[in-house]
């Protein structure tokens, strides 16, 4: 869904997205002007664009003006408009584009604002535009993604540099989005009927119009390597672990969200059952509290960005993590891995990781069973936290240390050469 709008006056608003601020200037419009010129309507996700009022509500307040949502049918059925071809038939879409010399083609959200599911769509993108370029033999492909937060994803998105042209924020005037001949939307993911049901490389593919069932398992695989100057600045760092004789195991505990992490005092217990029960030195790239001769935090290095926490991973023998980012790309890096969720069904998110097993904490009557993020409300958030604990203190620890064993062997039986 694409919320189309234009205000009254022209503002300047700060935008928080995480750990980045963008300064967004948004040019009012005169309302007698007929027709509408396009640079002066915007365009973008509903989350976005509510976030985007609630921040000139506090930093501007009544002297913004009023801001006015098009009724979407008075833009798409503009003939200047392009054809939305998600979720369709790729085969059968693209044939209208083939003789042309350049095809332009918009992804709005692209691919996801979340860095796991940024990272799991990228590699849904990088088959499809390989379907593009033998369906439209001949057709240069300009492709622009549109994103909430480019800065953020960034060390994602440009390990496809080549198969994209521009990368647009959002939101944007609509001018941006009617130079291309078509588009697919990716806004509101969560509220897509069959965005829960199945792996999520698979609703990626169907979003793109690429039938998941003819893509390789190989080519649903993550594709990411640490760059060599983080690699090089862990080498010391892990020799010395390496002087201790002991498997490194990297425990992670931390997500975006409270439903799918664990609290520090337990992750603490769990971290003290690992050493017990197992001959794993322990690191950990979150910021733990913990105080062991086996165990190192190292969060000081992962927070310096993706490429550092990556090498963290790549460097260690085996992993046991809650549902983030974490696993994805030990997907990548072919590092034995169990996770361990709490809400969601491990076959929507690791099907097709042949190194990574899984536990899986709720039930599917369960209160949470299917929730991808915990509830705004300050009281409700705190009971849901508590209910959570008492699943996490049911998880036996030399049973996910066995499970681990066993994806290991697994590894030993079924190397993959990792793509650089």
């Amino acid at each position: 869904m694409v919320i189309f709008f234009y205000f009254d006056n022209t503002i300047r608003v700060l935008h928080q997205e995480i750990d980045y601020i963008y300064e967004h200037r948004f040019d009012g419009i005169d309302m007698d002007q007929n027709p509408i010129s396009f640079d002066r309507i915007y365009f973008s996700t509903p989350a976005d664009f509510n976030n985007y009022m609630e921040n000139i509500k506090e930093q501007i307040g009544e002297q913004s003006g009023n801001v006015h949502v098009v009724a979407p049918e008075k833009i798409v059925t503009h003939p200047q408009f392009p054809e939305h071809i998600g979720f369709q038939n790729l085969e059968e879409v693209v044939l209208k584009y083939r003789d042309r010399s350049i095809f332009k083609l918009a992804i709005l959200n692209a691919m996801s604002n979340a860095i796991g599911d940024h990272l799991i769509g990228m590699q849904a993108f990088d088959y499809f535009y390989d379907q593009l370029q033998i369906l439209m033999p001949g057709v240069e492909l300009e492709i622009s993604l549109f994103q909430i937060n480019p800065y953020r994803l960034n060390v994602i998105t440009q390990r496809w540099a080549g198969k994209f042209k521009h990368i647009h924020l959002l939101p944007n005037c609509l001018t941006k989005l009617v130079e291309n001949d078509a588009f697919i939307d990716l806004g509101t993911l969560i509220l897509r009927e069959n965005f829960g049901n199945q792996p999520m490389i698979d609703f990626f593919l169907e979003a793109l119009s690429v039938d998941p069932k003819k893509v390789a398992p190989e080519r649903k695989r993550m594709q990411f390597r640490p760059s060599d100057v983080a690699m090089e600045h862990f080498k010391p760092i892990f020799h010395n672990l390496r002087l201790k004789g002991r498997p490194i195991l990297l425990f992670h505990h931390t997500a975006t969200t409270t439903v799918r992490q664990m609290t520090e005092p337990r992750a603490r217990i769990f971290v003290n059952s690992i050493i017990e029960n197992s001959d794993y030195f322990v690191v950990s790239a979150d910021h733990l509290d913990f105080s062991h001769k086996r165990f190192r935090n190292l969060n000081p290095y992962s927070k310096r960005g993706i490429n550092h926490f990556a090498a963290i991973i790549a460097n260690v023998d085996a992993i046991i993590s809650v549902d983030t980012l974490t696993y994805h790309l030990a997907d990548a890096l072919d590092i034995p891995t169990v996770v361990m969720f709490t809400t969601i069904e491990p076959e929507h998110r690791i099907k097709y990781y042949p190194f990574t097993e899984a536990i899986m904490l709720e039930k599917q009557d369960g209160c949470l069973y299917g929730k991808h993020k915990g509830t705004t409300d300050p009281e409700k958030a705190r009971e849901e936290i508590l209910y959570l604990d008492k699943k996490w203190e049911t998880v036996d620890i030399p049973e996910v240390l066995q499970l681990l064993e066993k994806v290991k062997i697994c590894k030993c039986a079924n190397r993959r050469r990792i793509p650089t």
